[in-house]
């Protein structure tokens, strides 16, 4: 269907284009109807294009591959295949070869720097929506020595359209960024985890590039806070649960929450989250 509609916007700009010069040349109303329905015909047709590209089964999927040297290195890093555009497959992938390379672990060349420590790894797919796909991944590096081991806790939010990575600046219109850390607050208040007062509220930032990952058993935003950002290291990770009906007036309708515009997000376009369960056992795991 893409191909064939292609062939026919293709064929309507030379209409318009022939027929429009012939027109200019003989004055022939005949040519000029032509032209006209060249003319109407192009936006119909692009129209059409953009709403089966938003609206197309990307048919994406996500491979786990494991990598181990006795106790230094345990790896498990995700490959994912978009068979229907491996350009944009081939961004994806990078991206994820570029996190690791910043530790010193090159997961392609299975190589890494001499002064790694111990190094280990863990990824989860976090959800699937339309044109948006989740990753989120859990780091642990120990060096001898060390109290204890240094946790990273990673999420990228890939656009299938582009093979960009959406940021928390992505999500919401600017105007509404302090309407948005005032939800925070209130949702670090409410958290069980951690007690309200080991925060300092007025000091409460969100970063251009804060973590964060969507939750859709819960139909929430969960901004992720590392550990000593917002709260003493005894609290760990901090994580703001931003429920959808409370966030969907400030959303940035072309960012990743487009989709609370429409009422996809009960149907088969979503894959349910496993993040949080994944996060806390393996945050558990390197404590």
């Amino acid at each position: 269907m893409k191909f064939f509609l292609n062939i026919l916007l293709y064929a309507s700009i030379s209409v318009l284009i022939y027929y429009s010069y012939i027109w200019s040349q003989n004055d022939n109303t005949g040519e000029a109807v032509f032209a006209l329905i060249s003319t109407l015909l192009i936006p119909t047709i692009l129209f059409i294009q953009n709403r089966q590209w938003k609206n197309s089964n990307y048919n994406v999927s996500v491979e786990s591959f494991d990598w181990k040297i006795d106790e230094r290195i345990d790896i498990e890093y995700p490959i994912i295949s978009l068979p229907s555009n491996t350009f944009i497959e081939s961004r994806l992938n990078q991206t994820i070869e570029y996190c690791y390379l910043k530790y010193g672990v090159d997961i392609i060349a299975r190589e890494y720097h001499e002064d790694i420590g111990y190094f280990e790894s863990s990824f989860e797919h976090a959800y699937t929506i339309d044109n948006l796909f989740g990753l989120t991944f859990v780091v642990s590096r120990y060096f001898d020595g060390a109290a204890h081991p240094n946790t990273d806790y990673i999420t990228m939010n890939f656009d299938l359209r582009t093979g960009g990575v959406f940021e928390y600046k992505d999500l919401f219109k600017s105007k509404y960024f302090d309407d948005i850390v005032d939800l925070v607050k209130k949702s670090l208040i409410d958290n069980e985890e951690c007690s309200e007062s080991y925060f300092d509220l007025n000091k409460i930032v969100i970063r251009n590039d804060q973590e964060f990952y969507i939750n859709i058993q819960e139909k929430s935003l969960i901004l992720v806070f590392m550990k000593y950002e917002i709260a003493p290291g005894m609290c760990g990770f901090i994580e703001a649960e931003l429920n959808f009906e409370d966030i969907e007036k400030y959303v940035n309708f072309s960012g990743p929450l487009s989709f609370l515009g429409k009422p996809i997000y009960d149907d088969v376009f979503l894959e349910k989250s496993t993040a949080d369960d994944f996060f806390l056992k393996r945050v558990e795991e390197f404590s």
